[in-house]
């Protein structure tokens, strides 16, 4: 398939969600849409070929712990422990590396469609699944690891906002199974709160509390480099990826800063959605010093999936001239600095065709 088709066929899954967003409340109607959108996205990312800088990275580590076994995986500290039984499974049961992808797809998109369609009754559909595509659907097709375990945080989400410790750690602790920077992820019910008590605080806290981590993570980096990977340890310094990181991302922070009072006020779960919002927003800052931070980070940004939807419900009448489409616009060059920002992903190769 040639580059120009790829493009067209990105754009497509970008733009088409947001057409089969019905206005009408049948949700008989809606699931049928949904459906299709669902099998357009697992069918593009299950069955890629070469797409995405690490996709040999991901077959070779599946043979190695198939063939050397899940304790030679995790005694050499090549990968997290739920990731390296999900290989050796695939490999001793079915022995087709292809599967790594289509389950993987099948996992991250599953969580991703349960979250969104059980907040359905106060956003858009829609919307919502263009957020996702835009934002983050193609850097699946790089961090499989990563991407599980962001779709489990993801699903996590509720249990924070109905304050379920023993649901909210389970799915924390597993999704560390599958990348182990969702440890990030553990002292945040701690610190989000619908009643937002001690906010200023809690978020001064943070603050102070990841400058620290980072003043000591970069006095042991030799130390603490040997144990993650030079993967992680050469990411110590990153003032220009960074810089880009903050610009990608700043006018997704103007968005919902400027509706944030009315976003709370059309639904309570906003006061934790935005909340997990400012943490990440923390994050981001940092990356300009710790380039692993934009991987923590995602986390927290995918609240964005919730939260951007949402802004169209309480716009009034004079926004709705401009903001749509300002808000449309951003998302779609988002999209395509994801492709031309990543050469990897271009030509788009299928296994099937």
């Amino acid at each position: 398939m040639g580059t120009y088709m790829t493009y067209i066929l990105y754009y497509s899954l970008a733009v088409i969600p947001v057409f089969l967003d019905s206005k009408s409340q049948k949700y008989n109607y809606n699931k049928i849409l949904l459906f299709i959108s669902y099998l357009f996205l697992w069918f593009f990312a299950a069955f890629r070929y070469d797409v995405g800088s690490d996709y040999f990275s991901y077959i070779r580590m599946y043979n190695k712990i198939g063939s050397r076994g899940i304790s030679w995986a995790l005694s050499s500290v090549r990968t997290e422990p739920l990731y390296a039984i999900f290989n050796w499974i695939i490999y001793n049961v079915f022995e087709n590396h292809n599967l790594v992808f289509v389950l993987s797809s099948t996992i991250l998109l599953s969580l991703i469609f349960s979250v969104i369609i059980k907040n359905k009754n106060k956003l858009s559909v829609g919307l919502s699944l263009f957020l996702f595509v835009t934002t983050f659907y193609l850097s699946m097709f790089t961090f499989i690891r990563l991407s599980i375990s962001a779709g489990i945080i993801f699903y996590s989400y509720e249990y924070l906002v109905n304050r379920n410790p023993v649901k909210y750690f389970f799915l924390i602790i597993l999704a560390i199974g599958f990348h182990f920077t969702a440890i990030v992820m553990l002292p945040v019910y701690f610190i989000v709160d619908k009643r937002l008590k001690f906010f200023v605080l809690k978020f001064l806290f943070v603050l102070i509390f990841v400058a620290a981590a980072l003043m000591l993570f970069t006095f042991f980096v030799d130390i603490i480099g040997g144990f993650l990977g030079y993967e992680y340890a050469h990411r110590v310094g990153n003032i220009r990826g960074g810089i880009n990181q903050l610009i990608l991302f700043s006018p997704i922070f103007i968005f919902i800063f400027i509706f944030r009072k009315r976003l709370i006020l059309y639904n309570s779960k906003n006061i934790i959605y935005t909340q997990i919002f400012w943490l990440g927003s923390i994050l981001m800052l940092f990356t300009l010093w710790l380039g692993i931070l934009d991987r923590m980070a995602v986390y927290f940004q995918f609240s964005i999936i919730l939260l951007i939807p949402q802004i169209f419900k309480v716009m009034n009448n004079k926004e709705k001239i401009i903001f749509p489409y300002l808000i449309v616009l951003y998302f779609l060059l988002r999209f395509s600095y994801s492709i031309f920002g990543n050469m990897s992903l271009i030509p788009y190769e299928n296994i099937i065709f």
